[in-house]
C-alpha cells in the first residue's frame, strides 16, 4: 500500500478490554487493527480520513461470551465474536462529518473468546492467529454497518470484503516474514 492510501486512512485509537489480549502483545494488535483500516476499499477509507476513530476491542471468557450474546442477540451459547456498533443505521458519511468536539469518534466495541475461537480453529484445520485474524476483521465490518444477517446481497458484499482484507494482511505478513528472513541471513 502507498503511503498516499495509507494517508487516507483514520487515525485508529483502541481500548482494550481485558487483561488478556490471545495470542498478541498490545502493539501487534494495534498494528493489527489500523491494517484492518488500511485495507478498507478507498471510498470508505475517504469518508473517514483526518479523523480520529477509536474502538474498543475485548476477549472474554466463554461464560462471559454465553452472557452477552443472550443479551445483545437472545442465543443462549458462546460464540467467536461479537460486535456493537454504537451508531446503528447511520452510513459512515454521517459519522465522518467535522467533530463538534476534541476526540476520537467512538465507533464501537469487538469482543473475541479467544477458548472458543481455538477450538473452532482446531476443528477448521486454521491456524488459531488467522482466524483471530478474520474474526477480528469480520468483527470490525459490523461496527462499520456491514451486516449478514439480514439481506442475502449485503452478506455477500461483506463476505467478499472480508475476504479480500483477510487475503491482503496474509500477503503482507508472508512479505514481511521474507523480508525479515533475508535480513537475518
Amino acid at each position: 500500500m502507498s503511503s498516499k492510501d495509507t494517508a487516507l486512512s483514520p487515525q485508529l485509537v483502541l481500548e482494550f478490554q481485558s487483561s488478556s489480549l490471545g495470542p498478541w502483545r498490545r502493539s501487534e494488535l494495534q498494528d493489527l487493527a489500523q491494517s484492518i483500516f488500511d485495507k478498507l476499499p478507498q471510498p470508505l477509507r475517504l469518508k473517514m480520513r483526518r479523523r480520529s476513530l477509536c474502538l474498543l476491542i475485548g476477549f472474554i471468557s466463554e461464560v462471559d461470551m454465553r452472557s452477552l450474546n443472550f443479551q445483545l442477540r437472545k442465543k443462549k451459547k458462546a460464540t467467536d465474536v461479537l460486535s456493537l456498533d454504537y451508531n446503528p443505521g447511520t452510513p459512515i458519511a454521517k459519522l465522518t462529518t467535522p467533530a463538534r468536539h476534541a476526540g476520537p469518534h467512538l465507533l464501537g466495541e469487538v469482543w473475541l473468546c479467544p477458548t472458543y475461537i481455538r477450538k473452532q480453529a482446531q476443528r477448521l484445520g486454521h491456524v488459531y492467529k488467522d482466524e483471530i485474524t478474520y474474526l477480528l476483521i469480520h468483527g470490525i465490518l459490523h461496527v462499520l454497518g456491514y451486516d449478514h444477517e439480514q439481506d442475502e446481497l449485503e452478506a455477500q458484499a461483506m463476505f467478499d470484503l472480508q475476504n479480500r482484507i483477510f487475503t491482503k494482511i496474509q500477503n503482507l505478513n508472508k512479505a514481511t516474514s521474507r523480508a525479515f528472513k533475508l535480513v537475518e541471513k
